[in-house]
């Protein structure tokens, strides 16, 4: 089988991120270590979007970490607009956006905690060179406090609330920023 320009490409990118792991030296105790810590530093960057029902949440989710891939050189639309032309359709948009996040040097995790305590922490994260570059998490159910009707929400109590009789908000987090 001959290797292809594209081939090759995607072999070196495959190097150099290796190379660039900040990690690759490290016990996997240091890494959980530094995992934890970098989670903290971005949860304190994080910003709270506040929405009425699940379906707006849900694109606010969908949306920013389009967004956020969008800056580290990843373009899920084009993918999807490339996909549907008839020139390119001979392409997964799959394929192609495993390409551009490998020669990107990201990786896209979904991670999600049962305990009630650790819903917030439930989300997309977004990693660049084994460091966490953006997070977005998973919608969840808020209690607000006085709550007026135009308000997007403000002082969250309970992040912990499943149910809808026990909170009237749904939060997204996330350290992304335009």
């Amino acid at each position: 089988m001959v290797a292809t320009h594209a081939d090759e490409e995607l072999l070196r990118a495959q190097e150099e991120a290796k190379e660039n792991d900040a990690t690759k030296d490290m016990l996997l105790g240091d890494i959980n270590k530094r995992d934890a810590d970098n989670l903290e530093l971005v949860y304190r960057q994080c910003r709270r979007f506040f929405f009425d029902n699940p379906g707006k949440a849900g694109a606010f989710m969908g949306v920013t970490v389009a967004k956020a891939l969008k800056k580290l050189n990843v373009d899920l639309e084009g993918s999807t607009r490339r996909a549907l032309s008839p020139i390119w359709r001979h392409e997964s948009p799959v394929a192609d956006i495993d390409k551009q996040l490998l020669l990107a040097g990201v990786r896209v995790e979904r991670r999600r905690y049962e305990d009630p305590q650790d819903t917030v922490r439930s989300g997309i994260y977004i990693y660049k060179a084994n460091e966490i570059a953006y997070f977005i998490s998973e919608p969840f159910g808020v209690k607000t406090l006085k709550k007026p009707e135009e308000s997007q929400g403000e002082n969250v109590v309970d992040l912990r609330a499943p149910h809808r009789k026990e909170w009237d908000a749904l939060m997204v987090v996330t350290n992304y920023k335009e």
